[in-house]
């Protein structure tokens, strides 16, 4: 059996990993497009209304998002990725002590702890969210009593075109990257989901199927035997049940090899598959062994046609390097009720008049005494 695939928790966390590191790339150029927009729209708003210590703090603040952008490949993989959440953290927390609730910086913070959620662990983002509930409960005391004043009165600020800029710019980019992040992550987990749902699939395809055929294997016959068996039982009809051993294959192993041998099993699982009914099922039980289920039968006679049509598909010749490789088979046909109640002695049964096909010569069939 093909061995799947090791160690599936290590891809899944790769492709996590992956998702992290490229938020975090696109975390930094998403600061790096926001300084380089705000830094020109700062200057002009400070030229209009007075340079303030907070335009002069945004400016260095700028200014360091710039230079640590093109020295962020120097730093490890755990510090490139707080660094920009922290000077996201920073920004936000400037806005908010600066202008309180009339700054964007608010919704910065509010932010920020969904992409240290997403970004590191869930404790993690409890931690920032819990200071940054803190500073907002700071700030709202600051304001409320009085020791913090907005730098700029907030009627000429709402009148100013800089200051829009500003807002509509700070109030996209971040948000931006919040979504991105969602998405991407929500990618992943649909992927994996996909992934999950497809291994499910192919592990019930190998325990219930023989991987050289295709065809069903004993247990999944038994499921579908007693399915008939009840329709049966229920509507007054038979269940027949084949025994069909190749003759003829052992000296094909021996002569060709076991490659030659699985390319004759699977041509001849096919042919038997397309001469029955859809309805009808064939098991590979054994190396050279089918067993075939035939149910919804008027009576015993009905299994015969049946049985020589699948005995005149095997013994044509069989293609395989250059050689022209036959075998024929014996078959064995136990019928409900006639022959047995259950499984167990319709395949005993079965299995007996299989012998006796070979016996009278093979390349026949004998129905059960």
């Amino acid at each position: 059996m093909k061995q799947l695939e090791a160690a599936p928790e290590e891809r899944i966390d790769a492709r996590f990993e992956k998702n992290r590191q490229m938020l975090i790339e696109r975390m930094w150029l998403g600061l790096l497009v926001l300084v380089l927009i705000a830094i020109p729209i700062t200057t002009w708003r400070a030229s209009e209304s007075g340079w303030q210590n907070m335009n002069k703090a945004q400016l260095a603040l700028g200014f360091g998002v710039v230079a640590a952008f093109f020295l962020r490949n120097r730093l490890s993989p755990k510090v490139k990725g707080a660094v920009p959440v922290a000077l996201i953290f920073i920004g936000g927390s400037m806005g908010l002590f600066g202008w309180g609730i009339a700054s964007t910086g608010f919704w910065w913070l509010v932010m920020v702890n969904f992409l240290v959620g997403l970004i590191f662990s869930y404790r993690t983002a409890i931690l920032t969210y819990s200071f940054t509930a803190l500073l907002i409960v700071i700030a709202g005391v600051g304001f409320l009593s009085g020791v913090l004043r907005p730098g700029v009165d907030l009627n000429e600020w709402a009148a100013s075109l800089p200051a829009w800029l500003l807002f509509m710019m700070a109030a996209t980019i971040v948000p931006s990257l919040v979504l991105m992040a969602i998405g991407a992550f929500q990618k992943t987990i649909l992927e994996l989901l996909d992934e999950v749902h497809s291994k499910s699939a192919q592990l019930e395809q190998l325990a219930t199927h023989d991987q050289l055929t295709r065809l069903p294997l004993m247990h999944l016959a038994t499921d579908r035997f007693h399915v008939m068996l009840s329709r049966a039982q229920r509507e007054n009809k038979r269940v027949a049940l084949f025994f069909v051993d190749l003759d003829g294959f052992k000296e094909v192993n021996d002569t060709y090899g076991h490659e030659a041998g699985d390319h004759v099993l699977t041509e001849i699982a096919g042919r038997l598959r397309q001469a029955l009914r859809d309805e009808d099922t064939i098991a590979r039980i054994g190396g050279d062994e089918f067993l075939v289920i035939l149910g919804d039968l008027p009576d015993c006679a009905s299994a015969g046609p049946v049985a020589d049509k699948l005995l005149s598909v095997v013994p044509h010749p069989v293609q395989y390097e250059g050689h022209a490789l036959s075998v024929s088979a014996s078959i064995g046909i136990a019928v409900f009720p006639e022959h047995a109640q259950d499984l167990v002695n319709l395949r005993r049964a079965a299995d007996n008049a299989m012998y006796q096909a070979k016996k009278a010569g093979k390349n026949a069939f004998k129905f059960a005494v």
